[in-house]
């Protein structure tokens, strides 16, 4: 009888007895095997820079230190664009799933599913190149499919985007993202028209919704 390959994998997450947690369960299916586990999608790059064997499929939450799951899936997409990606995160909206399936994701799966059912999305990410939640609605494959319209915004926008729930100023985030106050007063604008907000507090309520938040107090990459 063949014996099955060994599938492995790479997480990332900051939640440490979560991360621990999900590894055993991991390692407990049939033919996976987590081979790299770190905090967030920086360290998950820099790992992955120098492996020798590149993992099969990694593993990440939205909302990480340092690195979100945003720059994460890009970067990857640019350096391992064959990389199979699932997310596997606490945000359960369709702006957040679509964006990160639109972006090149395989999958995207909530942390309170099942083992069973993460079992089954790497089976299929692995075999097949892809998952759907079976909770997915008909509008959400609509938007995945642009048969509807999803607020398409650019990086600089989902940057500071990720900076309106941290206490800096504008003229802080300004500084930051290497742009003039005017600049940012003018992302504000747009995001307000594009997401149909209007203050400050309504943009960081959206971010932390959808899992995008950035440590001031940590390193922020500028796209």
């Amino acid at each position: 009888m063949e014996e099955k390959k060994t599938i492995h994998l790479a997480i990332a997450d900051d939640q440490v007895l979560f991360r621990q947690g999900i590894t055993h369960i991991i390692n407990g299916f049939d033919n996976f095997k987590i081979d790299i586990s770190v905090n967030n999608g920086k360290q998950l790059l820099e790992k992955l820079s120098v492996c020798k064997n590149q993992p099969d499929i990694c593993i990440f939450e939205i909302n990480m230190p340092e690195m979100n799951g945003y720059e994460t899936l890009i970067s990857l997409r640019g350096k391992w664009p064959g990389l199979k990606v699932l997310i596997l995160s606490c945000y359960n909206n369709e702006f957040a799933i679509t964006k990160m399936l639109r972006e090149g994701a395989n999958g995207y799966l909530l942390k309170s599913s099942s083992p069973s059912e993460l079992n089954k999305a790497l089976n299929s990410i692995h075999t097949n190149g892809i998952y759907y939640l079976d909770s997915f609605s008909g509008r959400l494959i609509g938007l995945l499919q642009n048969k509807e319209p999803l607020p398409l915004l650019t990086d600089r926008e989902i940057q500071f985007l990720s900076l309106c729930p941290t206490t800096l100023s504008y003229k802080d985030i300004a500084r930051i993202m290497f742009v003039s106050p005017r600049t940012v007063d003018k992302f504000s604008k747009i995001l307000f028209k594009k997401l149909n907000l209007n203050s400050r507090t309504s943009l960081a309520a959206f971010a932390f919704n959808i899992g995008l938040y950035t440590d001031a107090n940590k390193k922020i990459n500028v796209f």
